[in-house]
């Protein structure tokens, strides 16, 4: 329950930051997606500001609600879309940081796969907690 609680805070935090990071260094993040080649050029820089506005809203959602399964729901999907994403980044062996924190903070792709993995499973773990306060109990 205490990590949940903790999340709650934490998580929305971390979203408001990682989207005003991007927001602030646009293009630096564009050109580490463009590494990828997972996108046609044309469609990065409306992709990076949706991914944006999308950071904002699961933020601010679970800042008002955190007890929201789908708001949960869609940043442990976020988190495991960015976890996919920084998998792909370390198997294609690229060494530039990922941008996932604008200039604030450089990660190399294995540290960023088991942050994004380590936010993905703490997301579904609150949202079982929430399913389920009182634990699992045996019948």
């Amino acid at each position: 329950m205490i990590i949940a609680r903790t999340a709650s805070i934490l998580i929305p935090l971390l979203l408001g930051f990682s989207a005003t990071a991007k927001s602030l260094n646009l293009d630096d993040t564009v050109d580490a997606l463009a590494q990828t080649q997972l996108l046609p050029l044309s469609l990065l820089r409306p992709f990076v500001i949706l991914l944006v506005a999308v950071e904002y809203a699961l933020g601010i959602g679970l800042l008002i609600y955190w007890k929201s399964s789908i708001t949960l729901l869609c940043s442990s999907s976020l988190f495991a879309m960015f976890a996919g994403y920084s998998a792909l980044r370390h198997f294609q062996d690229l060494k530039v940081p990922c941008s996932c924190f604008g200039i604030y903070l450089r990660m190399p792709p294995s540290v960023s796969l088991l942050l994004s993995v380590c936010l993905c499973v703490t997301t579904m773990y609150a949202m079982q907690v929430l399913k389920n306060p009182k634990g699992v109990t045996r019948q």
